[in-house]
């Protein structure tokens, strides 16, 4: 601060100063922040202070193999985009036949497919990718809900159903979760 002032021609110094208060501020905590008001008494008067800090939680996701299998390119880009911002490795496939010869040099972790694709649809792929690795992980996400599909993907033991639309942060907890 003392710096941006002596750019705008304010010549300002002071004396070390002495803590007069620090307490708490009581309010909502929406992660794990806290917040406190500092009040120093100095030369020129008194300043208030707020400091912040904040834990920084741990990324489950940081340096995972994440493969996205989506027909619309634009989910696809959407999902990488997300899921490169919190540190994933990311490949992608458009269609079942493509993820399956994708998952065999890329190994994720975990798979987030579509049910409805040309060539060979998600659950179809599931199975096929189950017989090469049965301890792959999957989590489906497709704008269908119908009650076979679900039944099925239930039946292949899939981490987690999500509906598109869909919202990133709940997308995020929803990868985090089928990670863990």
């Amino acid at each position: 601060a003392i710096t941006e002032w002596d750019k705008l021609g304010f010549r300002v110094r002071f004396s070390p100063p002495v803590s007069l208060e620090f307490s708490p501020i009581k309010e909502k905590k929406l992660s794990d922040t806290e917040a406190h008001i500092i009040i120093l008494q100095l030369e020129v008067d008194q300043i208030a202070f707020r400091v912040t800090s904040a834990t920084i939680k741990s990324n489950k996701i940081q340096g995972k193999r994440i493969m996205v299998v989506d027909d619309s390119h634009m989910i696809r880009g959407i999902l990488s985009k997300v899921l490169i911002e919190n540190d994933a490795m990311v490949e992608t496939a458009e269609d079942g036949l493509l993820a399956i010869e994708k998952y065999q040099s890329f190994h994720p972790d975990l798979t987030i497919m579509d049910i409805n694709m040309p060539k060979l649809d998600g659950l179809e792929a599931i199975v096929q990718i189950q017989a090469i690795d049965p301890k792959a992980k999957f989590v489906i996400l497709s704008s269908s809900s119908r009650d076979d599909e679900v039944v099925t993907a239930s039946m292949l033991k899939v981490c987690s159903y999500i509906i598109k639309p869909f919202k990133a942060p709940e997308f995020l907890d929803v990868i985090t979760k089928a990670l863990t």
